[in-house]
């Protein structure tokens, strides 16, 4: 094998390397856990929902500058025991002001191992 052949090769294994390091560093959510908070969302809400007689409302995305009216807090989505690194979904359900129910989908970093 000639240098250059040599050279070419090792750049193309460090290339390679690096990228799946960034790939194991940028592993998706689950689809099991994202399910397993929207059920505890959606159960917390339509308790209270009942026990209000209120309307069970959708989840929206939030939106970057979106104006929030939080008067009480229903429920919160964990994130403690994830253990999952990147982005996260989280859920926060809320009545606002006039008492309306709303669910909100928003993000958060991950609580991965090698991030503490």
């Amino acid at each position: 094998m000639s240098k250059s052949s040599f050279s070419k090769a090792i750049g193309i294994t460090a290339v390679f390397l690096l990228s799946q390091a960034f790939f194991a560093s940028a592993q998706a959510v689950p689809e099991d856990y994202v399910q397993r908070m929207e059920t505890l969302n959606d159960q917390a809400v339509r308790q209270h929902a009942e026990a209000e007689g209120k309307a069970v409302p959708a989840v929206e995305d939030y939106r970057f500058g979106m104006k929030m009216d939080v008067a009480k807090v229903i429920h919160v989505t964990p994130t403690a025991s994830a253990n999952l690194c990147g982005n996260v979904p989280k859920l926060m359900s809320y009545e606002d002001s006039t008492g309306e129910l709303k669910s909100i989908r928003y993000t958060v970093n991950g609580n991965c191992r090698n991030e503490r």
